[in-house]
């Protein structure tokens, strides 16, 4: 067994997941910084500098372009950056800053979709971009007043729900490699269209209609009354509507993929879920109500061809969450208890392990013989078949990002909030449950300007109106000398930029948290307005710790404050 654990203090606020693409680990801080690791080791491989906000993790595109979303004011921007090098290849800018969301292609192109509300008429409602050099591939104009979010499938055919005038509605098939719209069906639409091979299933709540993805002709239809998005599994569609004798709960019905003929019914308590098991099964989890009023959890196999009922396991008052299934047959179960969860592992309809986990929401990758628990405190290896726990790689920061994603390799990463980055590789690990919770905020940011004004020393553009002025915006201190003290000059406690730029111990750029700490700084501004800075003004403070942080961009001239709302 292959494990290379590794830790790295990237001395940066990193609060989006990181993520493994072609043998790199991407990772973000929240403002403007990219950077690519070794996954084996943790060496940063490079750094690049885009938006002043970047608002997801990078992902990559094409062979090797990781595609960056930001914002800069009421500016949205796309970044496309070189996996090998970090230079940045081309980019994009558009107002307002919510205007475009991307959507990944099986073929690496960049399918941008307008947000619905946002531009002029005329403005394209799909664009495709090349990942290599952002250029323009496609573009659609709006074929309806509205629009839903667009599902790809595997062959880059595109399927969107168009809203018009009087509440009309339709699904539009498009070309995703030439643009060239396919079919439209009109009939409203519940939910989106789900592909499913060479065929799309669209649905309502009195019909579920399985299309020809190319053509738009209907390949079967069953009309009935269903209650929630039908789940597409195996040879197998299964619908959910109400029990016919008007007992609570619902009744499951699998359709034959193939020609919608029905194969089976099964009532159930309460439905909350279904997904694929292993071998030809269903799981599906719901909830029963004791004579006490009191729910009563429970997850239970079936036999997609015949609907028999396999094996089943109540699981108690706690709620379930995620479940998901491994390469070998496990079934994964997390169950939320409160601000707690537990991660319960069957077999067969047997539970083979339960253990609890750090904090709400986890992820989960694994192999035949480990599994990999990602939550607050980092990674946890166990045994799959007893839980017994076999080693972790852990982080110092309160919170945790993580996705639960698995490399090409078994790399797997976490990073702390306050800039660590950890990781190991785990041969032959794949995601079996996806991250119930990514990003630690709610966290609130502010990022300024600042300059030297006349007198020579440094203020922060607080009220953000392009001028720097003593008494209205952030004042660079040293605490050797407090505010207020009269027995030294209050010009002695002002920072210049000659040693603002002194304390870049590593030269480059940046004052990170550590640099910040051992200048011993602080940030204040003359909250009354009465000429003086004094204890009853502002301060961000400078160290790692407290409520409210900053660090410094010394290359792009910016100051950086994070507000954080928790203790």
């Amino acid at each position: 067994m292959n494990i290379k654990p590794w830790r790295t203090d990237l001395k940066r606020w990193l609060e989006l997941p990181p993520q493994v693409a072609d043998g790199k680990v991407i990772s973000t801080s929240r403002h403007h910084q990219v950077q690519a690791l070794d996954p084996k080791t943790g060496e940063v491989l490079w750094t690049a500098d885009c938006s002043d906000e970047i608002l997801e993790s990078p992902k990559l595109v094409g062979e090797d372009t990781v595609l960056v979303q930001g914002q800069e004011g009421g500016q949205g921007s796309f970044y496309g950056i070189d996996l090998q090098t970090g230079q940045t290849r081309w980019s994009h800018s558009f107002e307002p800053r919510w205007k475009m969301d991307d959507i990944e292609m099986p073929n690496g192109n960049v399918l941008l979709r307008r947000t619905e509300l946002a531009g002029e008429a005329e403005e394209p409602m799909f664009q495709v971009l090349s990942p290599s050099s952002g250029e323009t591939l496609w573009s659609m104009a709006p074929q309806s007043e509205k629009w839903g979010y667009p599902v790809v499938d595997d062959k880059n055919r595109i399927f969107v729900e168009l809203r018009g005038t009087e509440n009309r509605e339709s699904v539009m098939a498009v070309d995703g490699e030439s643009g060239e719209k396919l079919w439209t069906r009109e009939g409203t639409v519940w939910g989106q269209p789900r592909p499913m091979g060479d065929r799309v299933l669209i649905a309502n709540r009195s019909e579920v209609t399985v299309l020809d993805s190319s053509t738009g002709q209907v390949a079967w239809q069953l009309e009935a009354p269903i209650v929630r998005d039908p789940w597409i599994l195996p040879d197998t569609v299964v619908t959910a509507s109400l029990r016919p004798d008007e007992a609570p709960g619902n009744r499951l019905t699998g359709l034959d993929a193939e020609t919608g003929e029905v194969k089976w019914h099964y009532d159930v308590p309460h439905l909350t879920g279904v997904i694929a098991g292993p071998s030809g099964q269903m799981i599906h989890h719901a909830f029963k109500t004791d004579k006490h009023g009191q729910r009563q959890s429970y997850i239970h196999a079936l036999d997609t061809r015949t609907g028999e009922g396999l094996w089943s396991y109540e699981l108690g008052a706690a709620e379930l969450g995620d479940v998901g299934v491994d390469s070998q047959g496990r079934v994964t179960v997390e169950l939320e208890k409160g601000k707690e969860s537990e991660l319960a592992v069957f077999k067969d309809g047997k539970l083979l392990w339960q253990r609890p986990v750090e904090g709400q929401g986890f992820a989960l990758a694994g192999n035949a013989e480990r599994m990999a628990i990602f939550d607050r405190q980092g990674v946890t290896l166990v045994d799959a078949e007893t839980g017994g726990f076999r080693d972790q790689v852990c982080l110092n920061a309160v919170l945790t990002n993580f996705d639960g994603k698995v490399g090409a390799e078994g790399e797997m990463v976490v990073s702390g909030i306050d800039g660590e980055i950890a990781g190991l590789t785990l041969e032959g690990a794949q995601t079996v449950m996806g991250a119930t919770f990514k990003t630690p905020g709610p966290l609130r940011h502010y990022r300024y300007p600042f300059e030297a004004t006349e007198d020579g020393f440094i203020y922060a553009d607080v009220e953000e109106d392009g001028k720097f002025i003593p008494g209205d915006d952030a004042l660079f201190l040293k605490n050797s000398v407090q505010p207020g003290d009269h027995q030294v000059a209050p010009d002695k406690s002002k920072v210049t930029p000659e040693e603002l730029a002194k304390w870049d111990a590593d030269n480059n750029g940046y004052l990170s948290r550590e640099e910040m700490n051992r200048a011993n700084i602080s940030l204040w501004w003359d909250r009354d307005g009465n000429g003086e800075v004094s204890s009853r003004d502002g301060l961000v403070s400078m160290s790692g710790e407290g409520r409210r942080q900053a660090v410094v961009d010394l290359d792009n001239s910016k100051l950086e404050v994070r507000v954080n709302r928790f203790s």
